[in-house]
């Protein structure tokens, strides 16, 4: 008898730990400026984290917030290894691979960044042509300039950084980014008195959270759709911008 009652003891524990394994979000992304950013001290911080912690708050979840890679990341949820991936622009590849929510939650502007002695951008595609425009590898941009890079001369950067440094040494005339993401590593570099993004921009992306495709993961995506809403009309989510500096749709 007293076996009985400690496998059922034993029983009990393991599915309360399951339980509780089960309430926790494995939340993934990349350093995305004032989105999603973690300190020398392991802390994420960013608008997407808090609207993140803010959704799973009221749905009853814990958190686990982990960096990767963007590729990395990215495969992660598709592959149904983590919950939540912070941040991606809406593509066709993407839709395929991905759910997303409903509603983006912050919108980027896409422009050049030329040397301030020799802008070389002023609007019409023509002026582009015999131009070396930089772009970052893995980036997705707007319809607008996807629609025109066919036809340019086009060296890609590794990393925001990189493409920045090519432009310093004039091995581009201009970098085709996005000013959340460039403006920092542009002040950290100390090249803001020496390059500057030009307008008019190439146009804008809106940035969501994304889920695993499969069936299981459907209430997770409906459930923060639903609060996401109630966020949006609150005024929550118009809170989060103002403090991260990051345009709302």
């Amino acid at each position: 008898m007293r076996l009985i009652w400690l496998r059922f003891c034993l029983c009990c524990l393991l599915l309360h730990a399951t339980a509780l394994h089960a309430q926790t979000l494995r939340v993934v992304g990349t350093t995305f400026a004032r989105i999603y950013e973690q300190n020398g001290y392991g802390e994420f911080s960013g608008m997407g984290v808090d609207l993140v912690r803010e959704l799973a708050q009221r749905l009853g979840y814990d958190i686990q917030f982990e960096l990767y890679p963007w590729p990395r990341a990215q495969q992660m949820v598709e592959l149904g290894q983590a919950d939540v991936l912070v941040g991606p622009y809406k593509t066709p590849e993407r839709i395929a691979r991905f759910t997303f929510a409903a509603t983006p939650f912050y919108r980027d502007e896409i422009l050049f960044y030329a040397r301030r002695s020799s802008p070389n951008w002023d609007g019409n595609t023509s002026s582009l042509y015999g131009k070396k425009v930089g772009v970052v590898a893995g980036w997705v941009y707007t319809p607008q300039f996807d629609a025109i890079k066919g036809n340019l001369e086009l060296t890609t950067a590794d990393q925001v950084e990189t493409g920045l440094r090519m432009l310093d040494f004039g091995r581009i005339d201009l970098l085709a980014v996005n000013q959340r993401n460039t403006q920092p590593v542009l002040i950290q570099l100390g090249l803001i008195s020496k390059l500057t993004p030009v307008q008019p921009a190439l146009g804008s992306q809106v940035g969501y959270l994304a889920f695993p495709r499969q069936p299981r993961f459907e209430a997770l995506r409906s459930d923060m759709d639903r609060v996401f809403q109630q966020l949006l009309a609150n005024g929550t989510l118009t809170r989060l911008s103002q403090k991260w500096s990051v345009a709302l749709p």
